[in-house]
């Protein structure tokens, strides 16, 4: 930990007196021994398409190196997504579901079935969203979410995942109004 803050600090004066080589090295450096950072160093003023080129590297490093692979790849895939490549994006959240440990949580898979419907795969998609509403807690909050989703995809998609639902749960006061 106390390398990650010398770094992060590094890093922070190396912006201030205009080291660019050296900023995006410690760039680089943070995200491959700690690619949690990411987020952390989205916020920062020394953040750039340049700072971001660097981050991402070091994400593909950390991946390689084995180094929380599930985060690093959340990472790139977000990346990707930010750049419109949802190919990749699915491809990179798809390895970091599958390096995770622990239980893939109900917003997992919603954030899956919206890439495999940015990626066009409606049936994937569906497959993925029922998953995440079979185990999901607060259910009424995602349909609602769904619902939304479904909307911009067309009567026809809207209709399909209203008989799925309707087939496979039965209807809160929540629910039935979010498809009206």
């Amino acid at each position: 930990p106390n390398g990650i803050r010398c770094h992060f600090e590094l890093a922070r004066y190396q912006y201030r007196h205009r080291q660019t080589e050296g900023l995006h090295a410690s760039v680089y450096t943070l995200a491959r021994i700690y690619p949690a950072i990411y987020s952390h160093l989205r916020k920062e003023s020394f953040w750039s398409p340049e700072t971001q080129t660097a981050a991402r590297k070091g994400l593909a490093q950390a991946v390689k190196e084995h180094t929380m692979p599930d985060t690093a790849l959340r990472n790139l895939s977000s990346i990707a997504a930010e750049h419109g490549n949802w190919d990749k994006a699915l491809f990179h959240y798809r390895r970091g579901l599958a390096a995770s440990k622990r239980k893939i949580k109900a917003t997992e898979f919603f954030h899956l079935g919206r890439l495999y419907l940015k990626t066009g795969q409606r049936s994937e998609a569906e497959f993925t969203f029922f998953k995440g509403l079979d185990i999901s807690p607060v259910r009424d909050r995602y349909v609602t979410r769904l619902v939304r989703l479904y909307q911009n995809e067309g009567a026809e998609a809207l209709l399909g995942l209203y008989e799925q639902f309707n087939s496979r749960y039965r209807f809160s006061i929540e629910s039935e109004m979010a498809f009206i």
